[in-house]
């Protein structure tokens, strides 16, 4: 039997989370001062999430071939 390990865990999701939020948040704060939560900062955040963990994906699965 084969035991199936995982390519990402929940810490990898958090920081892709975390550095998401940030990297939308960002720019608007350094131009306005303040931090607002919209609608298309929401989706804006979910679609860099959905990049950055596909992104790590893709680099662990090219870093677990390789070893």
């Amino acid at each position: 039997m084969m035991i199936k390990k995982k390519v990402i865990t929940i810490s990898d999701y958090i920081i892709c989370l975390v550095l998401s939020l940030a990297m939308v948040a960002a720019p608007f704060y350094i131009i306005t001062g303040r931090c607002e939560f919209t609608v298309a900062y929401l989706f804006t955040v979910i679609i860099v999430f959905i990049g950055l963990v596909l992104i790590d994906y893709l680099i662990r699965i090219s870093i677990s071939k390789s070893v």
